[in-house]
């Protein structure tokens, strides 16, 4: 066999296994396991239209939903029931809210998945009167109660942070930030609310020793 054939045939075989490993990666409808399919029988005439991208996420939202517990499929059933009960000014303030909550440092989202967890694992009549209990609060009251736990967890936070720091470095600390103009504040302070705590505490074991 030419030189030149051996080259079209090591093309049309790297192409032949692309192809076979584009198809691997986003198997047809029919290829699908028969649960998947059940759950996204509405996609089944437009699948090969879809996108790959939103193919594969619809097929982790199928296989997410196949893992989770009646308890969880009934919670997110509802989810879904009150986002399609939703206005458009209503969707977009929960969007904000989520983008607003992955902007958070990896301990806080912690602390908030946990503190939702502990309300989830109460009794649903616990949960219900818990949320009218809530429901029933004057709006200026829920501000304070959620600015007042905001204020308690800002302090937690900082203990959490400045544990095993000395009395000497946090003098230090302080000289060091009231040294800074407005603008270094604002990016040291923008630095430390992205970093976790370790990585916190780490940053002002420096300050402290400059």
């Amino acid at each position: 066999m030419s030189r030149r054939l051996q080259c079209i045939l090591a093309i049309l075989l790297a192409a032949a296994f692309v192809g076979v490993a584009a198809d691997s990666a986003t198997p047809e409808f029919d290829a699908l396991p028969q649960a998947e399919q059940r759950i996204l029988n509405k996609q089944r005439e437009r699948w090969k239209d879809i996108p790959k991208e939103r193919r594969e996420k619809l097929r982790r939202g199928a296989q997410s939903w196949l893992s989770m517990t009646p308890e969880q499929r009934r919670s997110a059933r509802q989810r879904w029931n009150q986002w399609q009960g939703m206005s458009e000014d209503q969707r977009k303030n929960l969007r904000k809210k989520l983008k607003n909550f992955r902007a958070l440092p990896p301990e806080r989202r912690k602390e908030l998945r946990q503190t939702y967890q502990n309300f989830r694992n109460l009794p649903q009549a616990k949960r219900r009167e818990l949320r009218q209990q809530w429901e029933q609060l004057p709006a200026e009251e829920r501000t304070e109660i959620r600015e007042q736990l905001e204020r308690q967890n800002q302090s937690q936070r900082r203990k959490k942070i400045m544990f095993g720091i000395s009395d000497v470095e946090r003098a230090q600390i302080r000289k060091h930030v009231n040294s800074l103009d407005i603008n270094a504040r604002r990016a040291l302070r923008e630095r430390l609310k992205a970093a976790s705590n370790e990585e916190r505490r780490k940053l002002l074991k420096e300050i402290a020793g400059q």
